[in-house]
């Protein structure tokens, strides 16, 4: 049996902790009640999401021929996550393959924002080369030298280099900005 000054004690330290005196006494594995009154405990439903179609494939590898090939499956995100840019601005791929490995894995979905060029080496980038190739890959290059390295994240792949006139059948179609993994 707990005191009154004991329990006052325990109290204290569990609003401190933001768990329940019951969590703290180890009667319980949940942390807080279930309390639907503050609206903070129950998941908040609106309407504020943009619907995108799963366009297709994008390779965490190499020699994937890129296609639009929407089999219907779509994805709901938060406007939010848009950062005031219109939905026309995105696409959504699913990435297979493994070498962007740990990072990017088989079986992801990929927001990708539009654009046509990076802010700077190193980036991730979805990139269409060799006319009708695309992969997903951080991307190395130098202003002005006539190349760009695609670099996998997992060390099990090599890194490839367009130059020359691949480089000018090379284009970037846009970066990743959100990850959507099902775990």
């Amino acid at each position: 049996k707990t005191s009154k000054a004991a329990y006052d004690r325990l109290a204290a330290v569990a609003s401190e902790l933001d768990v329940t005196v019951d969590y703290l006494r180890g009667l319980t594995d949940e942390k807080k009640p279930a309390d639907k009154s503050d609206g903070l405990s129950v998941p908040l439903i609106t309407d504020n999401v943009v619907f995108f179609p799963i366009l297709g494939d994008v390779a965490a590898g190499y020699d994937h021929i890129a296609e639009e090939d929407w089999e219907g499956a779509r994805i709901s995100v938060p406007r939010e996550y848009l950062h005031g840019r219109a939905a026309e601005d995105y696409f959504v791929l699913r990435v297979v393959g493994e070498s962007m490995y740990p990072l990017y894995q088989a079986g992801d979905l990929v927001l990708v924002l539009r654009q046509e060029a990076l802010q700077r080496s190193g980036e991730i980038g979805v990139v269409i080369y060799e006319g009708d190739h695309a992969t997903l890959k951080k991307l190395e290059f130098v202003t002005g030298e006539p190349w760009l390295k695609l670099i996998p994240i997992n060390p099990n792949f090599p890194p490839v280099t367009i130059e020359g006139e691949a480089l000018e059948n090379c284009r970037i179609l846009g970066v990743p900005r959100l990850l959507i993994r099902e775990i």
